[in-house]
This record gives C-alpha cells, sequence and structure tokens, in this order.
C-alpha cells in the first residue's frame, strides 16, 4: 500500500475516514480540539463536516455537554400578608444532596 501526502499530512482513503475521526475523537475532547489533532497529521477533504456531525452525534459529549437554558425572569407579586408567598432556591442537584445526607 502507498501512502499519498498532502503538505506533510497523510491522506486517508474514504473507507478509513471515520475510523480515524473515531481514534481522534476518543478522548470526547470536542469539536475544536478532533480537528486540531486531525489537522496536524492527517487529511481529507469534507474533515471539518464529518468532524462535526460526529461530535455533535456522540451520545457521551451530548450528555456531559452544560445546557445553558435559562427560564426568562418574570416578576412576582406582592403578597398582602406575611407567609403568603414563600419561595426558596435549590443549590444543589439531587444525586448531590443524595451523596452528601445519604437516604436518611
Amino acid at each position: 500500500m502507498e501512502i499519498i501526502l498532502h503538505d506533510n499530512r497523510i491522506v486517508i482513503p474514504k473507507d478509513l475516514q471515520m475510523r480515524v475521526i473515531d481514534l481522534a475523537h476518543e478522548g470526547h475532547q470536542g469539536i475544536v480540539r478532533t480537528k486540531q489533532l486531525l489537522r496536524e497529521k492527517v487529511y481529507f477533504p469534507g474533515i471539518d463536516k464529518l468532524v462535526e456531525q460526529t461530535c455533535k452525534s456522540c451520545i457521551p459529549c451530548l450528555a456531559s455537554t452544560p445546557k445553558n437554558v435559562f427560564e426568562p425572569l418574570q416578576m412576582s407579586e406582592i403578597p398582602n400578608n406575611v407567609w403568603e408567598n414563600l419561595s426558596m432556591d435549590f443549590l444543589w442537584t439531587i444525586s448531590e444532596w443524595i451523596l452528601r445526607y445519604g437516604n436518611n
């Protein structure tokens, strides 16, 4: 088998492109880092698009990516009496609470 180079990078045949991307993405470091790793050593047309598709459909990456979706702020009505309206902020997730306090 002959190795073909493009600007000192190995040209990857189509049937091996997904395997190479999967290997580069094994550490689940995101789209940018995966592209950087690949661009240093390999080349094939459409590499960026394929890396983006792979990373955006990666279940471990999707599960660990924080979702920055916030509820819009809403004005609350001024209560007429004491203890008529009670609010509370939860600072921990349930799993953090269970780890800290157990099932007591």
